[in-house]
């Protein structure tokens, strides 16, 4: 059965010696929560991911779901319909492209995609080769199969299912008590359990990261990564 957020807040409150909610409200454990799973799909994209059957648009340029991170890959064509597996989609170095066919964002269109071209400094687009056939930057009858790394539900109350799989509720748990810890930072030790809760929540993730008392990991100061397993 899925864990819940009542799975993580519940633990929280008990390791905290806060069972009533008084010094952290039940919201901020289950924002906490919520931060924890965003910050996980960061830097863990593989614990997010989604393998889908993708419509292509008119043209090169592509966008994966709105929900959406990063491409991770795209593995095969999907026909006409998206339920016919057909060629397998092998990346390709856009400088290759350029230099050999420098036309091939206007090149003779097919239905059949041969190459992705990934940029990770625009991670929510993509380019196929060669071109779509139909018309640019609308819906074409081409589809692919493709796992990109999503963005996890957040948790609206404890009764909502953890985004991610429970193999990751440990994870997670230190992601919280690390942030609620260095809520109190002022209070003699709770520095100290707050880098002890992110160092296992790092440890946990198999990431190397520098940690500094009063540095808090909030889903704006993320580390980057380039993909899973990276």
């Amino acid at each position: 059965m899925a864990s819940t957020c009542q799975n993580v807040t519940d633990r929280a409150a008990r390791i905290l010696q806060d069972n009533t909610n008084v010094r952290w409200t039940l919201q901020e454990l289950i924002d906490y929560t919520g931060d924890a799973q965003y910050v996980i799909a960061i830097l863990r994209p593989d614990a997010s991911s989604k393998n889908v059957v993708l419509p292509l648009v008119g043209g090169t340029r592509q966008s994966i779901p709105a929900d959406g991170i990063r491409l991770l890959r795209l593995n095969r064509n999907m026909g006409n319909t998206g339920n016919t597996p057909g060629r397998s989609i092998r990346p390709c170095q856009r400088e290759s492209l350029d230099n050999e066919v420098p036309n091939w964002h206007t090149d003779t269109p097919s239905l059949i995609v041969e190459h992705v071209i990934f940029d990770n400094i625009d991670p929510t687009h993509f380019y196929v080769f060669p071109c779509v056939m139909g018309i640019t930057g609308l819906p074409a009858s081409v589809y692919v199969e493709a796992v990109y790394n999503a963005v996890p539900a957040r948790p609206t109350s404890v009764s909502s299912p953890l985004a991610l799989q429970d193999q990751y509720l440990p994870v997670i748990l230190d992601y919280v008590l690390h942030r609620a810890y260095q809520k109190d930072a002022a209070y003699a030790g709770n520095m100290q359990r707050a880098a002890m809760h992110l160092q296992n929540f790092a440890n946990a993730l198999q990431i190397s990261m520098k940690i500094e008392f009063g540095t808090a990991l909030t889903p704006s100061s993320a580390p980057d990564v380039q993909a899973a397993g990276n």
